[in-house]
This record gives structure tokens, C-alpha cells and sequence, in this order.
């Protein structure tokens, strides 16, 4: 029964990063003014999810401190639904042009999880000053850029979109590293709540939270991206709250009290979901 359970966690393990995954897309469909594909969001989610749970069923070293309820996991169903889910996000993709772009989170998914050898020299990209984080931003950015921006020519959108899709994508890494920094150790790995601490790590990421978003405002006042103000605020005061409040390693969104925990989803977990549900809700109501 163990077994079961640990294969069930080990397949949920990367659902609700899959979904964040769509949800931004879906926003960056709404900032760039184009009619959502819906097809493609799903697309999205299907190729995150393969290529996270993949590097779940690989693991290292710090898995084995930082996800002991996935010891014992059928690694064989897993690769069986990584595999599924991977096949069909390509071929939604590529009824819509766009199999290219899936080059991106395949090699970058396929190396992350292995150590690359080049002569007598041997490299991982979960290494460390940021690397993993950079490597995570720059493939999510660039693959979700791609999908929405397809056939778009203005390069100050183009970049807009990427900018927001990166920024935010490695600030979550980031805040990820917090609550891994027992295992990251144990593992060698020198993240930067490692190498910097956790004060000067959070001031980083608080100023560049900060700055990307009051240059998207300025972005949406030119009018060269919608004014979608409320998603803009919403994603603003989200970034605040959990940034300020749960940059430390000693977070752990199953511990402490129901109004921290509810706060850590909230504000973290679903930043994108509430950003969305109240820019619905205000076009519902006004």
C-alpha cells in the first residue's frame, strides 16, 4: 500500500506546477490582447507535467531528504504517464505549427536531470549562484513566449511577455531553494539562499519583483500591452506578501497555523489562479 502511495504522490507531485504553467500562458495570451487557444494552455500543462515529473522520477541525492514520501514509487507507471503526457502536448502543438518550440523544455528537462560530461569535466545544471533557477526561467520563458507570441512582430511585447514569464518563473525557483536548503546541503548544491543568505537573497528578489513590475505598468500605460491592470496588482501585492513572509528555510506550507498555510497557497501556491479569478470576476461585474 505504501507502494500505491508514494507512486500517487509521485504522479500529483508536479500537477499544481503543470497548472501554474497554463495559467501563465493564459495570462500572457490576456496581456498581448490575442483570443486565448485554450488548445495550446493545454499543450503547456501537458509538457510541464512530463518534463517536471520526469525530473521527479530521476532524482539525486537531495530528493532523498527533501521528498522521502517518494521512496518507494513505481518509477516504471511514471515514465509510462511522462511519456504519454509529452507525446500528446507535442502533438497538440504540432496541428498548430508550433513542434519547434518544444526543442526547448526537451533538451533543457533532459539535461537538468543528468550531469554532463565534456572531457575530464563533469556538470550538472542544478549547480549552483543560480544556475538551476536560470536555466528553469529561461526555458519556461522562452517556450511560453514562443507559443503565445507566435506570428507577433512587436519586439517591445515579445520581450514584455518573456520578461514577465522569466522574472516571475525564477523568483518561484528561488522560493523553492528556501524550503529545500537541508537537502540542497546535504547534496553539495550551493543555491542562492546557500551562497547569499536569506536576507540578502530576499532583498534580490524583492527589487527585481518590484521592478518588473512597475516597468510592465509603464508598458500597459504606452498601450503596447493590454491594461490588464488587475492581474498587474494582483501578481504585484502576491510577490510582496510571499517574498516577505516565506523566504526563510524554516517554511514548510504543512506546518505551522491555518492562517500561515492558507496565506503560503494563497499568496504563493496561487498567485496565478487568484490573479485570474478576480480579473473574470471584474469583467463579470463591470
Amino acid at each position: 500500500m505504501s507502494g500505491v502511495l508514494a507512486t500517487a504522490k509521485l504522479l500529483m507531485a508536479s500537477v499544481m506546477i503543470a497548472i501554474s504553467g497554463a495559467f501563465r500562458t493564459y495570462i500572457a495570451y490576456l496581456l498581448i490582447g490575442y483570443d486565448v487557444i485554450f488548445s495550446n494552455i493545454a499543450a503547456v500543462f501537458l509538457i510541464i507535467y512530463a518534463i517536471y515529473t520526469f525530473d521527479r522520477i530521476k532524482g539525486g541525492e537531495e530528493d532523498n531528504i527533501n521528498r522521502k514520501e517518494l521512496t518507494g514509487a513505481r518509477k516504471d507507471i511514471a515514465y509510462i504517464i511522462c511519456a504519454l503526457s509529452f507525446i500528446c502536448g507535442i502533438l497538440i502543438l504540432f496541428l498548430h505549427n508550433l513542434i519547434l518550440i518544444v526543442v526547448i523544455p526537451f533538451f533543457a528537462g533532459y539535461f537538468y536531470s543528468k550531469k554532463i560530461v565534456i572531457g575530464k569535466y563533469c556538470f550538472t545544471l542544478k549547480g549552483g549562484m543560480g544556475m538551476k533557477n536560470l536555466v528553469v526561467a529561461l526555458t519556461w520563458g522562452v517556450f511560453i513566449t514562443g507559443i503565445v507570441m507566435k506570428g507577433h512582430s512587436d519586439p517591445i511585447a515579445v520581450i514584455s511577455i518573456f520578461s514577465f514569464l522569466f522574472i516571475k518563473t525564477f523568483i518561484n525557483t528561488v522560493m523553492n531553494d528556501f524550503s529545500d536548503v537541508t537537502g540542497d546541503k546535504s547534496a553539495g548544491l550551493m543555491t542562492l539562499p546557500i551562497c547569499f543568505g536569506e536576507t540578502k537573497t530576499r532583498c534580490l528578489l524583492m527589487r527585481i519583483h518590484i521592478l518588473e513590475h512597475v516597468i510592465i505598468a509603464i508598458i500597459m500605460i504606452m498601450g503596447m500591452l493590454e491594461f490588464e491592470i488587475i492581474i498587474l496588482v494582483s501578481c504585484f501585492f502576491s510577490g510582496v506578501i510571499y517574498i516577505f513572509f516565506f523566504t526563510t528555510s524554516s517554511i514548510n506550507s504543512n506546518t505551522g497555523s491555518i492562517i500561515k498555510n492558507a496565506s503560503y497557497q494563497l499568496f504563493y501556491r496561487w498567485e496565478f489562479y487568484v490573479a485570474v479569478g478576480l480579473q473574470t470576476l471584474s469583467k463579470i461585474i463591470i
